[in-house]
């Protein structure tokens, strides 16, 4: 299994009809639906939202670099959600993509982030991901590259499409819960699992609605690239906490 490290950006696409402009333009009609009610109907401005799971003991390292994700969001107005348990019953790597549906339709866009990952550059802002130039999408020839503990979607019909099918590709058959533990048989990252079913079955399905981002954006492990949104502490990786903590001290909230 190849270093699954490229971030994606789901489903960056031209509005094609009005409910795609709405979602677009950040914006969300409210009334009765009526075109000739007189009432005043309300907008109500959508904002981005950094979503994250873990039903596991949180260490100070957790927390600490929960903590500049929560900055990072107060700092734009973005809402920061963290859950720690969740009504679905299925395996924690699973927990992510059911997760991201139920609040994808409040938000313009969900930001998924591991508990060992981290905003890094706060003066990045998730809108300016619409003005990148679009990339060459995952290739269909097997030697996906993707981490499923860092990416991004937007709240546009095809991005539900796309979150649907990969749900879809859960098989429960593949795993069994022992006591309060998730067990399986299959290779780890494989397709029975989030990532590998993302790599291996949803990416070359929609080559069109799906932006690569280069390691260095948004699934870093260097703290000392400056071109570096987002650093993700993966494996090996989280012996690189204490130092970089060290070196960039929490933000200042007040």
């Amino acid at each position: 299994m190849p270093d699954m490290s490229i971030g994606v950006f789901l489903n960056i696409l031209r509005p094609s009809n009005l409910e795609t402009m709405k979602s677009f333009l950040n914006i969300e009609m409210r009334g009765n639906g009526s075109s000739r009610s007189k009432k005043t109907r309300k907008v109500r401005k959508r904002v981005w939202a950094i979503v994250q799971y873990d039903n596991r003991p949180l260490s100070e390292h957790d927390t600490a670099l929960m903590a500049r994700n929560k900055y990072y969001c107060e700092k734009y107005g973005y809402d920061y959600i963290f859950l720690s348990t969740s009504a679905h019953n299925v395996p924690p790597y699973w927990q992510k993509v059911f997760i991201v549906k139920d609040y994808l339709n409040k938000y313009k866009g969900i930001l998924w982030l591991d508990t060992d990952a981290t905003i890094f550059n706060m003066n990045i802002q998730l809108d300016s991901f619409y003005s990148r130039p679009f990339s060459k999408s995952i290739n269909s020839a097997g030697n996906q590259i993707f981490n499923a503990g860092v990416w991004i979607i937007t709240n546009t019909p095809r991005a539900h499409i796309i979150l649907n099918d990969w749900i879809h590709q859960y098989d429960k058959t593949a795993w069994r819960k022992i006591g309060n533990k998730w067990e399986t048989n299959n290779s780890w990252a494989g397709e029975k699992y989030e990532q590998g079913s993302f790599a291996y079955k949803i990416a070359p399905k929609y080559p069109k609605d799906i932006q690569t981002l280069k390691e260095n954006i948004l699934q870093s492990t260097d703290m000392n690239d400056p071109d570096t949104f987002i650093l993700h502490f993966y494996s090996v990786y989280s012996k690189r906490i204490p130092a970089f903590l060290k070196k960039y001290p929490q933000p200042d909230s007040t």
